[in-house]
């Protein structure tokens, strides 16, 4: 049997970390996946869906501390339903996405372009984004007839780019077989 889940998604808000009675970090947080379809009549839809996430361990410690509200991730793990009852005695269920895995895909800030001196009536280069980082990544690259778009080299000279995202991040959760 397999249960696998994997969601690319933005967060709904900060991971709330928090730790056991026997001192096992854990992290909760909302994450948002879209779907975007044309009805019969050609008109656009979107419906968002909601899940539920829940990192344990050093993956729990290492989303309080790189995740943040509207950050884009990739994550994988196991669907895991629990169940309790409140102090009135009503019974609550809520199904969990159990994370083992976590790729950041976009970086903390843009990058910025460093301030040319002033004085020498050089303008101020623009901001710049990432370059695609396939440096390592890609099978293909710098072979003969392909070359890898990031080339490993700034845009221009004197700016420099942030290398290598996506970061990758993986952890275990208790009880993972």
């Amino acid at each position: 049997m397999v249960n696998k889940v994997q969601l690319i998604g933005r967060l709904g808000k900060d991971p709330e970390v928090r730790a056991t009675q026997e001192n096992v970090a854990f992290a909760c947080f909302s994450l948002a996946t879209d779907a975007h379809w044309t009805d019969r009549n050609g008109v656009k839809q979107s419906r968002t869906e909601w899940h539920n996430v829940l990192a344990w361990g050093r993956l729990a410690e290492i989303c309080g501390e790189y995740l943040r509200k509207g950050r884009l991730v990739f994550v994988e793990g196991r669907l895991q339903t629990r169940s309790w009852e409140d102090e009135a005695g009503q019974r609550h269920s809520r199904t969990e996405v159990v994370i083992h895995d976590l790729k950041i895909l976009e970086p903390k800030q843009p990058v910025e372009a460093p301030q040319l001196p002033a004085g020498g009536g050089a303008r101020t280069p623009p901001s710049i984004g990432l370059l695609p980082a396939l440096c390592g990544i890609s099978e293909n690259h710098d072979l003969p007839g392909r070359s890898c778009r990031c080339k490993r080299r700034s845009p221009r000279p004197g700016w420099s780019v942030r290398p290598s995202f996506p970061e990758r991040i993986s952890g275990t959760a208790p009880g993972r077989l």
